[in-house]
This record gives C-alpha cells, sequence and structure tokens, in this order.
C-alpha cells in the first residue's frame, strides 16, 4: 500500500501543476484579451464599425423611402390615368418640340466627332498619349458643338456682328445673312468645329504643362533648400 500511496503522489503532482498551469494560461489569456478589447485602438475601431453601421442604416433607410415615394407616385399616376385617359396626350408643339430636339441631337454628333478629332491631332502634336486624353478629348467635341449651337442660334453672330462690320447699322440683315452661309457652307461649320476642338484642348494642355513645370521647380527647389 505504501508504494502504490507513493507512486500516486507524483501523479496527483503532475496533475495539479498541469491543472496550475492551464489555469494560468487561461487568466493569462483572458488578461490579454480583455486588454485588447479595452484599448483605445479597439475602442476606436468598435466605434468606427458602430458608426458605419449606423450610417448603412441611414443609406438604407433613405432608400427605403425614396422607392415609397416613387411607388406612391406611380399609384396616383396610375389612378389618375384610369379616371382621365386623355392624361396622356400629347400636344403638337411638344411633338414639334421633340423632333426639332431629337434632329439637333442627330446634327450635333457631326460637330462632336469634327471636334474630337481636332483634339486628338492636338494630342498627337503634343506627344500625348490618346488613351490618356479621352476626357480632353470629348470635352472638346462637347465645345465644337457648342460653337454650332451657338452659330445656328444666331446669337455668336449677332455679337460679332458690330466688330466685323462697325459702318452697317442693319445688324438683323447682317445676322441673316451669315447665319444663311454658315448653314448652307458644311466645310466652313466643319473647320469652326475642329479649330475649337483644337482651341479648346490646346488651352488644357498649355495650363498643364505649366502647372507641372512650376510643380517640378518648387520640388526641386525646397529639395536644394533642404541640402
Amino acid at each position: 500500500m505504501s508504494e502504490q500511496t507513493k507512486t500516486q503522489e507524483p501523479e496527483t503532482n503532475k496533475e495539479q501543476v498541469e491543472l496550475k498551469a492551464v489555469e494560468s494560461s487561461n487568466t493569462e489569456r483572458t488578461e490579454s484579451w480583455e486588454k485588447r478589447y479595452y484599448s483605445k485602438e479597439a475602442i476606436k475601431e468598435r466605434a468606427k464599425a458602430e458608426e458605419i453601421r449606423k450610417q448603412e442604416k441611414a443609406e438604407l433607410r433613405r432608400i427605403l423611402s425614396v422607392a415609397l415615394v416613387f411607388c406612391f407616385a406611380f399609384f396616383v399616376l396610375y389612378f389618375l390615368s384610369i379616371n382621365n385617359p386623355d392624361l396622356y396626350a400629347i400636344n403638337p408643339e411638344t411633338l414639334t418640340i421633340v423632333n426639332e430636339a431629337f434632329n439637333a441631337l442627330v446634327l450635333l454628333m457631326v460637330p462632336f466627332f469634327l471636334g474630337s478629332l481636332g483634339a486628338i491631332a492636338r494630342v498627337l502634336l503634343a506627344g500625348m498619349k490618346v488613351t490618356h486624353s479621352l476626357t480632353l478629348i470629348v470635352s472638346s467635341g462637347m465645345m465644337g458643338m457648342f460653337s454650332w449651337v451657338g452659330i445656328k442660334s444666331g446669337i455668336l453672330v449677332a455679337l460679332l456682328t458690330p466688330y466685323i462690320q462697325p459702318s452697317n447699322n442693319n445688324v438683323q440683315s447682317t445676322v441673316e445673312l451669315v447665319g444663311d452661309a454658315g448653314s448652307h457652307n458644311f466645310y466652313s461649320m466643319a473647320l469652326v468645329a475642329i479649330i475649337i476642338g483644337m482651341f479648346s484642348s490646346n488651352v488644357y494642355i498649355f495650363v498643364n504643362q505649366k502647372v507641372e513645370r512650376l510643380t517640378k521647380e518648387e520640388v526641386k527647389r525646397s529639395s536644394e533648400t533642404k541640402a
């Protein structure tokens, strides 16, 4: 019996030591977890996550409210159309305006293409890549479109008439004359769109190169002063 008790005592001691080690490791883990949980960074991260969740909920509520408003408006229009069948009757004047707008949109595709072509030529002359200047090309094409709108409307010609013919008092006749010439002469209008596209891209390229050069000079000057 004495031998058995002697052999059991070290085993129990080992078990107690192991239990104490496990308990100490568990306490260390809980302490480290508490430190991480209650640290300033963890509190900031939890606050940030909570703020993000609040923003997502607010955005969801906003989307749902907008959807409800549209659904309500749709049902109102639906019941109004049932009670008033002539509600969606389009006036002839509206059809005429829509027809003119569609024709103008199709017509303005021509100066948009020509202005973009002039911008592409200017970009290539500057040694820039066309793929990196798509925004510049599109905006220059739109400027070409606006130039055609100004010429077709007669406002641009009316502004330039006093400087072109200062001795002529009949401004309206000059506007009509130049407007008719511009509407029938396609090549002069095409040249205007190309020049406007090249000029718009040229202004942007000049300003951009000037800013880049000044930035490089400022960086070089600051590096020299630090050295």
